[in-house]
């Protein structure tokens, strides 16, 4: 081998070791997403608060049912003390009563041995005194009259006083009693009315809790079912980055195997390594230095791992390296970091098309020239390392069938293209 075809072979594995970059996936993931762990977080955060409100409200029913216990307590005392007091009454009330009886009878008694002894001084005096004297219901009068007569003795006297002062404190005795007894019935009754408010109150409260207490005890089981499901998205998620980063490593791996198989081919000469002097023509080749790292054509994609139309030629070069135009023309595209230049040569219309670039220093509609720089050498979209992806299509872009079939559409191969012209 002549020792510019050696340069060409050691430049070609020189430059080929580029950094190797895993493609992105380009499927939506298939695990619980970040947002949707925070909306499950926030869930559970959101039924913690509402268990903690319900906390404090069986906290104060607690208080409540403390203080209507106690209530109750003070209020069955009092109409307990109450009754006894009434009881008390009615004993006295009862008492006086047979004392007022008694009374009574001893007034009557007083009163008929009163009469008794009108009549024998009646009799003894030939006078009808006994019935002047007993004749009147009024004890008062009936005094009157048995002192305005002067033959009544002092002991009928004192009977007949004895009898009406009797008859007087028994009245009066028992009225007192019925006021007292009537005035300890009432505090009973009220007493009564509200220990059985009391009691309502203590059951209400008591209700309240039961309630609270199961509320309290369905939110908890929401709270935990609510965990479950986060810890289990969690789980899934984690689940699911750890397969996508084995299918990027698979991925990777399988790229970087193809990669190492196209420099291998390279270094033993199974590609073209294009080296190409200045041209002294109208077309020019888009790299100062050149080195082809794939072929146009059908291949087998490095990084899909599928046979497709290669609807170019790789270049591959450093991060960054100079891209030329080819000739004169005409920017016709720029679309991300693909760059379109319309060109005539020959008197026929070409379109030439460099992808993956780092950086496009021209702008749509500006014209250029042969070997003026547009461009820089990137990484960008569906690659392995830095190089330069350039086709060339007649008459106008066209895939044919589509981008990525099996039909050339308008694309020719650049490498005999730019040789031929």
């Amino acid at each position: 081998m002549h020792a510019r075809g050696m340069l060409g072979v050691a430049l070609a594995a020189a430059l080929f070791v580029v950094p190797f970059v895993a493609p992105e996936t380009a499927q939506a993931a298939t695990y619980p997403s970040w947002d949707e762990i925070q909306r499950s977080m926030q869930n559970e955060q959101t039924k913690q608060q509402e268990i903690s409100r319900v906390q404090d409200s069986l906290n104060a029913l607690h208080t409540q049912y403390e203080q209507a216990t106690e209530a109750l307590s003070q209020r069955q005392s009092e109409f307990q003390a109450a009754q006894q007091k009434l009881q008390q009454q009615e004993d006295a009330t009862n008492e006086i009563r047979v004392r007022a009886l008694a009374a009574a009878q001893r007034a009557e008694t007083l009163k008929s041995q009163a009469g008794r002894a009108v009549a024998q001084l009646s009799r003894s005096g030939g006078t009808d005194l006994g019935n002047a004297v007993l004749g009147t219901q009024d004890a008062s009068r009936t005094l009157y009259r048995l002192g305005a007569v002067s033959r009544i003795s002092e002991s009928t006297r004192n009977l007949a006083s004895q009898a009406t002062s009797e008859a007087k404190s028994a009245k009066a005795l028992s009225a007192q009693a019925t006021t007292a007894e009537a005035e300890y019935r009432r505090l009973a009754t009220e007493a009564q009315q509200k220990a059985a408010a009391a009691q309502q109150a203590e059951k209400d409260v008591q209700a309240a809790l039961e309630a609270q207490t199961a509320n309290e005890s369905t939110l908890e089981t929401q709270l935990a079912t609510l965990k479950g499901e986060t810890e289990q998205l969690k789980a899934q998620r984690a689940a699911g980055i750890a397969k996508e980063q084995a299918e990027r490593a698979a991925a990777a791996a399988k790229a970087a195997a193809a990669l190492a198989a196209t420099r291998a081919q390279a270094v033993n000469g199974n590609l073209s390594t294009q080296t190409p002097a200045v041209s002294s023509g109208a077309v020019g080749y888009p790299l100062a230095v050149a080195q082809v790292t794939s072929r146009y054509g059908m291949r087998l994609h490095p990084i899909l791992n599928v046979m497709r139309m290669h609807y170019g030629t790789d270049f591959g070069a450093a991060y960054g390296t100079s891209i030329l135009a080819i000739a004169n023309g005409t920017v016709s595209g720029v679309e991300g970091s693909t760059l379109t230049v319309r060109h005539v040569v020959s008197g026929q219309t070409v379109y030439a098309r460099y992808l993956h670039l780092s950086a496009i220093t021209v702008r749509l509609g500006q014209t250029v020239s042969r070997g003026q720089s547009i461009g820089r050498v990137g990484n960008a979209g569906l690659s392995t390392g830095p190089h330069l992806h350039f086709e060339i299509h007649v008459g106008s872009v066209s895939y044919g069938g589509g981008v990525y079939g099996s039909s050339p559409g308008n694309t020719v191969d650049p490498i005999a293209w730019l040789r031929s012209h």
